[in-house]
């Protein structure tokens, strides 16, 4: 309890890239070649993933990224007399499924231009149970993802993906995010 709330205090607000190594993973040494960046296509995302590429052991070619992003489709689609309208809810899926897979081909097309093997996956699902089994499933060394840094009530309503994942996770996990005067600065520009 205590190392797992020390961890999470530490992903929250630290402002450097922070790798959260299981004590059971400390124990194997394995190079980093098979990087799963699961991304909400947010700055903290981006960085997450330029900064889990320093962290792999293998020249570009010998290196494989994941690129993921998972998604909740919203189930509010009940019509006035109580039924689920289908077709509402496949062209919202449809909508949502395109969406994604095209700003994941915008985010891979530099790393693969730079020779970097890169695999996208637009999944339907609870995002941190997503990352989670894929992460199992493909046998990958990292997870990379950003982190928002929410802390109090916004923390408390919203969770945090990363912490779930960390918790769970089958392999290290690199979360990044930004300081907060860049976030300070964002809003103001905005």
């Amino acid at each position: 309890l205590l190392l797992g709330s020390t961890a999470q205090r530490v992903v929250q607000r630290a402002s450097s890239p922070v790798l959260t190594v299981h004590p059971q993973d400390a124990e194997k040494e394995r190079p980093i070649r098979r990087i799963l960046v699961a991304t909400d296509f947010s700055p903290e995302a981006e960085a997450a993933l330029r900064t889990s590429l320093t962290l792999s052991k293998g020249s570009p070619a010998e290196t494989q990224v994941i690129l993921m992003h998972a998604y909740l489709v919203p189930y509010d689609l009940m019509a006035a007399d109580g039924f689920v309208s289908a077709t509402a809810g496949l062209e919202q899926w449809q909508t949502a499924q395109s969406d994604v897979e095209h700003r994941l081909e915008s985010s891979a097309e530099p790393l693969r231009q730079a020779g970097i093997a890169v695999e996208i996956l637009g999944l339907e699902g609870y995002p941190p149970e997503v990352i989670i089994d894929r992460a199992h499933e493909m046998a990958v060394d990292l997870i990379a993802m950003g982190t928002h840094g929410r802390r109090g009530l916004t923390h408390v309503l919203l969770g945090s993906t990363a912490e779930r994942v960390i918790h769970r996770a089958p392999c290290p996990v690199l979360t990044v995010r930004r300081h907060r005067s860049q976030q300070e600065g964002e809003s103001h520009a905005g």
